[in-house]
């Protein structure tokens, strides 16, 4: 069984400083091809009369983010470690995005498939009208919008969890409980409730509202509790008088 090589071997150490010093040179050359097509897209004018450039007319409005991609990629390869936390699944994050961004734009733009090409970078550029009219021929405008959506959801997904925006989502994650509090909060600073204890203006036609005197007996009934039984009593005493008035006129016209 063929023994692994030590790391202390002069011969290992060589070839993977060699693997290292070729992946950093791979990586810069890539993200400056990245710069110079982020470059060209961002000075292209439509209203010059000019071609477009090359990836605009592959992408279409995409190319931008395309180019910029490429900026990432190239620093990732030539920093390796130093760049923090990536990871491969994040490249295929990225390439679902930028396709769906570009199918997406075309079926928006569409509802019936147009194979009459376009080298002019609209509606998602080459990658849009190819597979924006795949999905219009197959399944038609909305499934293929929702489709087309799901990739783009689907690679956003993956462009988060596996790169460095992980720690601001998480971050985010964390204060989301706190946004109703929050919210809640704001709400009572700047709308105070109303205090019920606020005295009302008094006027000279002042009159008041109805639940406001219904509110004031009912004080009044709570503050004198002897005033419900005086009024019943008061009550019986007047049936008792006129009771006995009806008695005595009952008799003298007897």
């Amino acid at each position: 069984m063929p023994q692994r090589p030590s790391h202390h071997d002069p011969a290992y150490r060589w070839n993977q400083s060699r693997i290292s010093v070729r992946s950093e040179w791979v990586g810069a050359i890539i993200a400056l091809a990245g710069l110079l097509l982020l470059a060209l897209t961002l000075l292209y004018r439509p209203e010059s009369g000019a071609a477009p450039p090359f990836l605009t007319v592959v992408a279409g409005w995409t190319a931008p983010l395309l180019a910029l991609s490429l900026v990432i990629l190239g620093l990732v390869l030539a920093l390796r470690q130093r760049a923090g936390y990536w990871s491969a699944e994040a490249l295929l994050g990225a390439e679902l995005l930028l396709v769906g961004l570009a199918a997406t734009t075309y079926v928006l733009a569409h509802h019936a498939a147009n194979w009459s090409l376009r080298m002019d970078g609209a509606d998602g550029g080459l990658i849009g009208w190819a597979l924006g009219n795949l999905l219009l021929s197959s399944v038609g405008h909305i499934f293929g919008a929702i489709l087309a959506i799901s990739v783009v959801v689907a690679g956003a997904i993956l462009l988060v969890r596996y790169t460095p925006l992980i720690y601001p989502a998480a971050t985010a994650g964390r204060m989301a409980p706190a946004i109703p509090a929050l919210g809640k909060s704001l709400k009572h600073l700047l709308l105070p409730p109303p205090d019920d204890d606020t005295p009302l203006p008094q006027t000279p036609n002042f009159v008041a509202p109805a639940n406001a005197t219904r509110g004031h007996s009912h004080a009044a009934s709570r503050r004198r509790p002897g005033h419900t039984d005086c009024t019943n009593r008061c009550t019986r005493a007047r049936q008792t008088r006129g009771s006995s008035r009806c008695g005595a006129r009952h008799g003298e016209n007897r």
